[in-house]
């Protein structure tokens, strides 16, 4: 799965899928399609928290890399991760008091 984060990651930044612009009616905004994010929400639930954490931060590491990032700047985005692990934190302790399941 974090193979599958970091190379949709990089098609995504190929194929220039930010800020797409979305028009319905006269509602006008922007749809940025980030791959990632899909994929490590849907194993923060399946597979736990520490490995939808590691594919997120290695999916970000190795975009930053392959946009252009030096390498050592690119590890800061740690810090840029630290506020999306508190949120994904959140989820899980209102799933876990929720008494949600993941079977059908």
């Amino acid at each position: 799965m974090t193979v599958a984060c970091v190379a949709l990651g990089i098609y995504q930044v190929k194929l220039a899928w930010n800020a797409l612009p979305v028009h319905i009616g006269p509602i006008r905004f922007s749809l940025t399609i980030y791959p990632p994010l899909v994929i490590c929400l849907w194993m923060l639930f399946w597979l736990g928290f520490e490995w939808a954490f590691l594919s997120a931060y290695l999916a970000t590491f190795w975009l930053a890399v392959y946009s252009g990032m030096k390498a050592d700047w690119a590890a800061c985005c740690l810090l840029w991760w630290i506020p999306w692990r508190l949120r994904c934190t959140r989820w899980r302790i209102v799933r876990r008091e929720s008494h949600l399941t993941c079977e059908a």
